[in-house]
């Protein structure tokens, strides 16, 4: 189902706020609120030394503010939005500033509109939660509830981080009371298919979450009805904190413009941030000053603003300040040539986080930081002598099969029988699981490694001593043996950053990437003709064909490998001639991954034929495929062509 919110300063929208002040009146400053389609909506303001203007839509968590000017009596706001179905027509305010007031109208494709845009002072407190059909899912919504100073419900909005199998694509929040420990939250979304949600829950203070039920009515059929959903607190902000924080944005950007040293002073005297400090932001500042003139900076997409937490804010979404947001810095090079581009960050939690973090000095708001000496690293959770090979050795990221037709959102290791898995990197025990389905008895540990990244052993035989919910570990500290799955002992091992699972590969030391590499080399699954590496995509669709070029040998010049779908293991090949047409095609049967290190096998049975014709032996190792076939099976793979394929 797609839906969109009500077009209210959403979606690719220009908004024209033309005001009758004198030339060079008084900044437009502020906190501006208006009521469309019966809705309370803010937009945040401040202006930059040449009337440029940059903003926040703090009640409107899919929309944000991607430029505007200030000339003479003339304002104007450029906006956009996350999902294009929130908004389908460009639209445009037009009024005219008489005190605290813009009175005017909006135009959008569906005709004209009054709009009364009202400079406020009350006081507002913007509390941002991430809700989703489960705890820990990847289906994601980010939620705005704004309360008046007495904590009375004023707005909300809502927005799908991921898609929009939850509640909606976006929409407003209509209503969000809350009486002792029970949440009843009410929220719309219009567009193509309209629906209404319903949501009942219970506050927990002992998990810090809302548990309970929702129901959506939709015109069309949503894509759940309803069931059960879990929200969570991840920080607060109020309307002073805004203005400080884009008035930040606003001075570094000035500052860079003029070549001023004094840009640094957007970031902490304490500012560390994977080993970076202050000092190397003005070492970069100076290099940039030196090297390019007429340097031009454009903030915009300001998405997030959180400032502080209470004590209702969950500890497993992210409880520090931080701020979400896009800067680019353009410049002529001193040497001569076009404008090109010096600096181009977006910060956000899953991204960039050099500018994400902030916090406040000497009572102003400052960039701080994550506070780490260096990048974030992992080890493996195995050692080298614990490792054995009796059916994949290591199944890797990404495959679809095995239980995990959506993608294996991790690693599992083969273990010898009672070694232990190991903690990747330093951590706090965040959650135990007890197994009571496929492994009965056995455990999950979740580690929070660090904000944002959390690592998770799964089918952990027991508990190592002093292995408990919010305990300390260290990296290489014992977790628990791998656990019982059938065969043989193995354990899955999964790296979340952010709210989504991300292969590991990339993040290991170089100790621990000598050591996949080389446990990595006897690694044999039945998916590997098609997705043969350690990170294989996630989003694809079936059949799946991977396309396997000869690069020595006599075999066909080219052979594609096709699975038909997540759920088998059934293949298709297809053989080509070096001018790709096709020489032969059928399915691939008695398919057996590597039984030892050196080599699995599998039959070729071309279409018509009842019986194999060729009898293979392989060897696949990530882009590098061995195969060696004839009328009897090969005794090992000497003579066999090699065939490459293109890495994701």
């Amino acid at each position: 189902m797609k839906t969109k919110s009500p077009r209210v300063w959403i979606g690719a929208a220009v908004y024209s706020l033309t005001t009758m002040t004198q030339a060079g009146a008084s900044p437009i400053d502020g906190i501006w609120e208006t009521v469309l389609a019966g809705n309370t909506h803010m937009i945040a303001l401040v202006e930059r030394a040449d009337g440029r203007l940059l903003g926040y839509t703090p009640y409107s968590p899919g929309s944000w503010v991607v430029g505007g000017q200030r000339i003479g009596s003339t304002v104007t706001v450029n906006l956009d939005a996350r999902d294009p179905m929130l908004f389908s027509d460009p639209g445009t305010i037009t009024g005219i500033r008489r005190g605290s007031r813009i009175a005017g109208t909006l135009t959008d494709g569906t005709g004209t509109t009054s709009v009364t845009l009202d400079e406020v002072h009350a006081p507002r407190t913007v509390t941002h939660w991430l809700m989703g059909p489960s705890i820990g899912a990847d289906v994601l919504n980010r939620a705005i509830r704004v309360e008046n100073n007495a904590g009375r419900f004023v707005t909300g909005g809502f927005v799908g981080l991921t898609d929009c199998s939850f509640l909606a694509c976006g929409g407003r929040i209509t209503s969000w009371t809350v009486a002792g420990t029970a949440h009843t939250i009410l929220t719309d979304s219009s567009g193509v298919c309209p629906s209404t949600s319903a949501l009942a829950g219970t506050w927990d203070a002992a998990t810090l979450l809302v548990d309970g039920t929702y129901t959506t009515t939709a015109s069309c059929p949503p894509p759940s009805p309803g069931g059960r959903f879990f929200g969570g607190k991840e920080g607060l902000t109020d309307t002073v904190d805004i203005l400080d924080a884009l008035g930040l944005l606003r001075d570094l950007g000035d500052r860079i413009e003029a070549e001023s040293p004094a840009a640094a002073d957007a970031f902490a005297s304490t500012y560390l941030h994977d080993g970076k400090t202050k000092a190397d932001w003005q070492a970069q500042l100076a290099a940039m000053y030196a090297a390019f003139d007429d340097l031009r900076v454009t903030i915009d997409a300001v998405r997030q603003i959180v400032t502080f937490a209470d004590a209702e804010t969950n500890p497993k979404a992210i409880s520090s300040p931080r701020l979400e947001w896009h800067l680019s810095v353009t410049g002529v090079p001193v040497a001569g040539g076009t404008r090109t581009s010096v600096l181009d960050l977006t910060s956000t939690f899953d991204g960039e986080q050099q500018l994400y973090w902030i916090g406040r000095e000497a009572r102003r708001i400052v960039f701080k930081g994550n506070g780490y000496a260096a990048p974030f690293s992992i080890a493996l959770p195995i050692q080298a002598g614990d490792a054995t090979r009796i059916a994949y050795g290591v199944w890797p990221f990404g495959v679809h099969g095995g239980g995990h037709p959506e993608g294996h959102p991790g690693w599992d290791f083969e273990y010898v029988p009672g070694r232990m898995v190991l903690a990747a990197a330093d951590g706090v025990v965040g959650e135990i699981e007890v197994d009571t389905t496929e492994f009965p008895g056995q455990f999950n540990i979740r580690l929070q490694n660090r904000p944002g990244y959390r690592t998770h052993y799964d089918h952990i035989g027991a508990l190592g001593p002093g292995i408990a919910v919010d305990a300390s570990v260290v990296a290489g500290q014992a977790l628990g043996p791998a656990g019982d799955v059938g065969p043989f002992n193995a354990t899955h091992f999964g790296l979340d950053r952010s709210t989504g699972s991300v292969c590991p590969l990339s993040y290991l030391t170089a100790p621990s990437l000598a050591l996949f590499d080389f446990l990595w080399q006897t690694a044999a699954y039945e998916e590997e003709l098609a997705e043969p590496f350690p990170c294989n995509p996630i989003a694809v669709t079936f059949p799946l064909t991977r396309v396997w070029t000869r690069i020595s040998g006599s075999l066909p010049a080219v052979f594609e490998l096709t699975r038909l779908d997540p759920h088998t293991t059934d293949y298709r090949y297809t053989l080509r001639n070096v001018l790709g047409a096709i020489v032969q095609s059928g399915a691939i049967v008695a398919l057996q991954p590597s039984a030892t290190p050196d080599s699995g096998t599998f039959d070729l049975r071309p279409d018509g034929s009842p019986i194999p014709t060729v009898f293979a032996r392989y060897r696949i190792v990530s882009n590098d495929m061995q195969v060696a076939w004839g009328a009897t099976r090969p005794a090992d793979l000497s003579g066999a062509s090699d065939y490459s394929t293109t890495a994701p």
